[in-house]
């Protein structure tokens, strides 16, 4: 009887740990959990842990366009410009209108030298929003005014951006070149 018990308990102890290799923990931490995460390792300049955190993030809450424009900006700033393009995209699939989406996709292309006419209709619609990046968006159309040698409309827009930045008391990159 005590070999019988002792063989069942074996079986069942080798089962359980069988069982034990394919079964993974549930993810304690929310999408918003992953998204501060990731943006506490980038601001700490760690942006592999930060792209870790940001895509786990987007794989929990695949519908929230922020976390898309995040991972656009990482991947801009580390000047993979068309994979933040196309990250930039998935946050326009979510949010058609969304200003940061629409001017960071410009920029994108801008950085890409390619479809500067759809550039310019992304940024002119990001401006229509009339938000708190209307600074930001106007230096994009300046520089696409720029390249597309509208030197002109590249000052106006400029200026523009250079008064709104005061407004908001931001302060804009240096322009790459003398308008």
């Amino acid at each position: 009887m005590n070999r019988l018990l002792v063989l069942t308990l074996s079986a069942v102890l080798c089962a359980c740990a069988g069982i034990k290799k394919n079964f993974a923990p549930a993810d304690p931490l929310t999408a918003d959990d992953h998204f501060r995460l990731a943006a506490a390792f980038e601001a700490h300049g760690l942006p592999n842990d930060a792209l870790k955190h940001y895509q786990r993030a987007a794989k929990l809450n695949p519908s929230n366009a922020e976390v898309f424009v995040a991972l656009g900006n990482l991947k801009f700033r580390q000047g993979d410009y068309l994979a933040a393009e196309d990250e930039y995209q998935r946050a326009l699939d979510r949010s058609p209108f969304h200003a940061g989406a629409q001017n960071n996709l410009a920029l994108s292309y801008l950085a890409q030298n390619k479809k500067l006419k759809e550039a310019e209709l992304l940024a002119k619609s990001a401006l229509r929003q009339n938000g708190a990046l209307r600074p930001y968006v106007l230096d994009t159309l300046s520089h696409i005014y720029e390249k597309e040698g509208r030197l002109p409309e590249a000052r106006i827009a400029a200026q523009q951006a250079s008064e709104a930045a005061a407004q908001h008391g931001i302060t804009l990159p240096l322009k790459l070149g003398a308008l």
